[in-house]
């Protein structure tokens, strides 16, 4: 190694990176590159946190879901997504609260006939087929994500279940 060094010298090359004036070309890479590297990983954080509520309001329809399975009205449904989605989210409102996003939830209870399965109609309605009516629930939540970097987001979960 020593021996390297002194042929450089020998030969009048310099003896470092230092001497052929290369100091700070890391210096001024790492600038350009740094903003870079920090805008994306703040982006990441922002998806991470979009895909973190998204997954939460589901978490809120699922659990009515359960409820809706008992078949035990809609308001009862109701009071059940209300109490899930109070602990993450602000219910019906536009603002968020105390850094819980606003959240609008959505129950609603309706019957078909089998025959005219996209066709609603009351619940003792008698089909035309002497078949019983089939019964639906469809819940739903509504909610914004509104990112540092990423456009504000529509969440809105739903999902319909037969519970007979």
């Amino acid at each position: 190694m020593m021996n390297a060094l002194k042929r450089r010298m020998a030969m009048g090359l310099p003896a470092s990176a230092s001497a052929r004036g290369e100091d700070g070309f890391s210096a001024v890479e790492f600038a350009i590159v740094a903003p870079f590297l920090v805008i994306g990983l703040l982006s990441m954080v922002d998806i991470g946190l979009a895909v973190f509520q998204r997954m939460t309001m589901d978490h809120v329809v699922r659990s009515g879901v359960q409820s809706a399975m008992a078949d035990q009205g809609t308001d009862k449904v109701r009071r059940t997504l209300e109490a899930s989605a109070a602990e993450h989210f602000t219910l019906g409102g536009v603002t968020p609260v105390g850094g819980k996003p606003p959240i609008t939830l959505s129950v609603s209870r309706y019957c078909v006939c089998p025959e005219t399965p996209t066709t609603q109609t009351a619940c003792s309605t008698v089909c035309p087929s002497r078949k019983p009516t089939l019964a639906f629930y469809s819940l739903g939540a509504t909610g914004r994500y509104s990112g540092s970097f990423m456009p504000d987001i529509a969440l809105n979960p739903t999902v319909e279940v037969q519970v007979r």
